[in-house]
């Protein structure tokens, strides 16, 4: 009896780590950093180089290339108007101009570097990041902030994609 007991709770167990191991995840990083000598917060989004190309297919393009080798022709474009589109915010309560700076890879990852200039101060800043959600329900975009030494975390979901921090 505790012979099968064992053997069922090991196979619970097993088939619990491969489903949990199965389970795709889909997750962007950004990371938010003032730079006070300069007066601007710059901003580096994270993806997965296949989803942001799967993101620009499902708006109407044809598949970009985004490799640094062969990237096609009009990636920087693209891959500005989407990330612009998707990820914007509030500093101080006001709208702020999110300026796309560049793009660069590494191995399967894209990274777009953006900025807001003209910032004196930060007191609170507001973050609406979609960036993928119309692709995954289960998209998770985690926004980090590094604000005058102080850190904090926005975790952004389809279901609540936007959040507050203040400083």
């Amino acid at each position: 009896m505790n012979r099968n007991l064992f053997s069922i709770l090991g196979c619970c167990i097993l088939f619990s780590i491969v489903s949990v191991l199965a389970h795709e995840f889909y997750v962007s990083v950004s990371s938010v950093k003032f730079k006070a000598d300069e007066n601007r917060l710059i901003i580096k989004v994270r993806t997965f180089t296949n989803d942001l190309e799967d993101a620009i297919v499902n708006r109407g393009f044809d598949r970009p290339d985004l490799d640094k080798e062969t990237e096609s022709e009009n990636s920087p474009e693209l891959i500005a108007n989407y990330i612009t589109d998707h990820f914007m915010m509030k500093v101080n309560g006001d709208t702020a101009n999110v300026i796309f700076l560049e793009r660069y890879y590494e191995a399967d990852v894209a990274w777009s570097v953006l900025q807001v200039t003209n910032v004196a101060a930060v007191k609170t800043i507001e973050v609406e990041n979609k960036v993928l959600m119309e692709l995954f329900d289960a998209q998770t975009n985690i926004v980090r902030f590094d604000i005058n030494g102080e850190k904090k975390y926005l975790n952004l979901t389809k279901q609540l994609p936007n959040g507050i921090v203040d400083f």
